[in-house]
């Protein structure tokens, strides 16, 4: 069987905050290998290293997402060694897994691979490897000094697997831990030989930001959402539409605004995202949205949309009026809302249309809008 180390004691300082409790998709970043652990028929149980500060993370973390094999959280040191020297130290089962928790994709059948690998085997321990498809070259003060041969260099990932007995002595033996980055580097300065089996390019480490936009990308792939939404014709002689005003004789009744085109795309775009309406994110008997322009609201919307790693790929809106004839302000609402959305205009299509007269839209006294999106 196998005890699992997970390493979750980074401070991280190139991403502006520890990633492991960085949110996607509702979890935190360790939770996902947690559960991928958890539920592995080789995993006897689950130890996690964390900052002395998240212990109390680390244990809500152990007993949301692996709360069958999660045994126990411990305190991690200034430098990733330290810490699975410290995790070692409660490790009894015969092989033990050292595994970033910030590597979210880790898959059962990588863990099967590393053991098919590793056991009954000389080998000391095993690791995951994937190549390298660019040209590497050595570089000093920028400027270029050589060309290494690709063919035999890899990308190393984790988990890596161990005999316990002989990363333990590893890990007793060596003095110098200068330049250690991975644990099969300590078996390696003392004479231990390892061996490297076929990694997953899914199992990337999140290191910046890009690379939880990434993650979050990932876990969603693509998705639609339709929006609508009416408002009463009023007093006034501005309506506004995607931000844009135009001269109409009459405006529209709301709490806000009453933009009717950005709150069906607002809609649409939580609704894509599965976050709810409109109506929950901006209320209408709140008072600091009273008076509100919708292109706040958009703003907002979009905000948590790239939070989430998602893009807008395209946006269809279709505003329903008897008047004003709208044909002449398409093109300017088309570039205000890519302006607001951060996207090109080619992303964005706006139709118009009237009711023919039929119904209250038909007959002058209100305004509809419908909206369609797709995220990626």
């Amino acid at each position: 069987m196998i005890d699992v180390i997970i390493v979750a004691g980074g401070k991280g300082r190139r991403f502006g905050a520890k990633k492991q409790w960085a949110p996607l998709k509702g979890k935190p970043v360790v939770a996902y290998s947690l559960e991928t652990f958890d539920a592995h028929p080789l995993v006897n149980s689950i130890l996690l290293g964390v900052p002395d500060e998240d212990i109390v993370l680390g244990k809500e973390a152990l007993e949301n997402y692996a709360p069958t094999k999660g045994r126990g959280v411990f305190v991690g040191g200034d430098e990733r060694y330290e810490t699975v020297k410290n995790g070692l130290s409660l490790v009894d089962a015969d092989f033990v897994a050292i595994h970033d928790a910030v590597r979210p994709f880790v898959s059962a059948s990588l863990l099967d691979r590393l053991f098919s690998a590793l056991e009954g085997t000389h080998f000391w321990g095993v690791i995951p490897v994937v190549d390298i498809n660019d040209t590497v070259k050595v570089v000093e003060q920028e400027v270029v000094r050589s060309t290494l041969d690709r063919s035999i260099l890899k990308l190393v990932q984790t988990p890596q697997l161990f005999k316990t007995k002989k990363l333990k002595f590893a890990y007793e033996s060596l003095e110098d831990f200068t330049g250690i980055t991975d644990d099969s580097s300590v078996v390696e300065r003392v004479g231990g030989e390892v061996v490297a089996v076929e990694g997953d390019l899914d199992n990337f480490k999140i290191t910046r930001k890009e690379d939880l936009k990434r993650a979050a990308k990932m876990l969603y792939s693509f998705r639609v959402g339709f929006g609508y939404d009416i408002h009463r014709v009023g007093e006034g002689e501005v309506l506004y539409l995607g931000g844009v005003p135009i001269e109409a004789g009459f405006s529209l009744v709301g709490h806000s605004d009453a933009d009717v085109l950005i709150h069906a795309l607002v809609d649409a775009i939580v609704g894509a995202l599965g976050e709810g309406d409109i109506g929950e994110w901006f209320p209408d008997n709140d008072e600091r949205f009273k008076g509100a322009s919708s292109v706040y609201f958009l703003s907002r919307v979009v905000e948590r949309l790239r939070d989430l790693g998602y893009e807008l790929l395209s946006a269809d809106v279709t505003v329903v009026a008897q008047r004003p004839r709208l044909s002449p302000y398409k093109g300017r609402i088309r570039e205000s809302l890519a302006a607001i959305l951060s996207v090109s205009k080619e992303r964005i299509n706006v139709k118009a249309k009237t009711k023919e007269g039929l119904d209250a839209v038909g007959r002058g006294e209100a305004v509809e809008a419908y909206a369609v999106v797709m995220l990626g």
